[in-house]
């Protein structure tokens, strides 16, 4: 027949076990917390390269389009101011042509 102290024993050492086993548990919850946090950096500084890289390229593009439209408008302000300085001295128009301001 078995004590109470016996049985109070068999408890402790049950109970004993169980913590050791979640001891167990919580360190390897916290190995995976710890992992995760730093898979989740690295998949963050990741996306922010990416982001970054496609932010610099349109970036590019968006200079690329607005200096060829620059380039475009300098050479139509270059055309028209030609069209105005034409007079009878820079070309062979009779100087009844000139501009009379002019």
């Amino acid at each position: 027949m078995e004590t109470s102290l016996g049985r109070l024993q068999k408890q402790v050492d049950t109970l004993s076990k169980q913590i050791v086993r979640l001891q167990d548990n919580l360190a390897i919850q916290k190995d995976e917390k710890r992992k995760a946090k730093y898979e989740l950096k690295k998949l963050k500084e990741q996306i922010d390269n990416r982001i970054e890289k496609a932010l610099k390229k349109q970036e590019q593009e968006l200079l690329k389009k607005f200096e060829n439209e620059l380039k475009e408008k300098n050479q139509r302000i270059f055309e028209l101011e030609c069209r105005l300085n034409i007079n009878s001295e820079t070309s062979s128009l009779p100087s009844s042509k000139n501009p009379i301001n002019k």
